[in-house]
């Protein structure tokens, strides 16, 4: 059995979690009025690809999903049951 590093999936994965109201993204992509593909500025270096995102309006869950890349300081996150409305930024 290989136990060999993978340098894609952190061996520990984060939980990124941010206010609904504090957070800035673009929607990538979207269906039925939801963003499910999202890309947002990345405040925190210790977040890597596979760690996730968790958007929260008080308790109520908007997004849960992994990113799935990192590139110049900006993440790209993928929820399918996404409940965030697309674009609060352009």
């Amino acid at each position: 059995m290989n136990q060999g590093n993978n340098s894609e999936t952190p061996p520990n994965s984060q939980t990124l979690t941010i206010n609904s109201k504090e957070f800035l993204y673009q929607t990538l992509e979207h269906l039925n009025g939801r963003a499910f593909l999202i890309r947002f500025k990345l405040k925190n270096p210790n977040i890597q690809q596979g760690d996730v995102l968790l958007v929260l309006n008080e308790s109520k869950i908007l997004f849960h999903g992994f990113i799935t890349g990192i590139e110049d300081g900006e993440a790209i996150a993928r929820d399918p049951n996404s409940l965030l409305p697309p674009d609060t930024i352009q």
